[in-house]
């Protein structure tokens, strides 16, 4: 994966960067052009092995992993990003085509900021990454005004 210089702040004119992983190269190809679509410059990878270092390469600020892969799952994935302390800032969406009940416990039970049936992701997805973005936009820098 190539190294590319650091992304600027939401709303500051600069292209995001979003990682989709997800084994399914069928699933990372459609929300990759998705995203695509949206503007976003997209990297992707077929298993969790190695995202925590793509990520900081080329300076992520959305993730978007499926929830059941073999090796590392999506659910895990996120607790390892979240004990991180250089990704607080990180937007991190877990997708799955599990059932409605079982994404109420992976969201209860997952410190991703959304969890997302794969049914959804055309109309909510962009969204939702969008005002996932532009929240910690904000808090970030009403902390810098402090």
């Amino acid at each position: 994966m190539p190294i590319v210089p650091p992304a600027a702040a939401p709303g500051s004119g600069a292209v995001p960067r979003a990682l989709v992983i997800d084994d399914s190269e069928l699933a990372r190809s459609y929300v990759s052009g998705l995203l695509n679509a949206a503007g976003f410059d997209v990297f992707t990878l077929a298993s969790a092995i190695g995202a925590t270092r793509a990520i900081v390469q080329n300076r992520i600020s959305v993730v978007v992993v499926d929830v059941s892969m073999p090796g590392l799952n999506g659910d895990k994935l996120v607790g390892v990003l979240r004990s991180n302390s250089r990704l607080s800032n990180l937007v991190i969406i877990v997708i799955s085509a599990k059932p409605a009940h079982e994404l109420e416990q992976i969201a209860a039970e997952t410190e991703a900021d959304a969890v997302l049936n794969k049914e959804e992701l055309e109309q909510r997805l962009v969204p939702l990454i969008r005002n996932l973005l532009r929240a910690r936009s904000a808090v970030r820098d009403s902390g810098a005004a402090l």
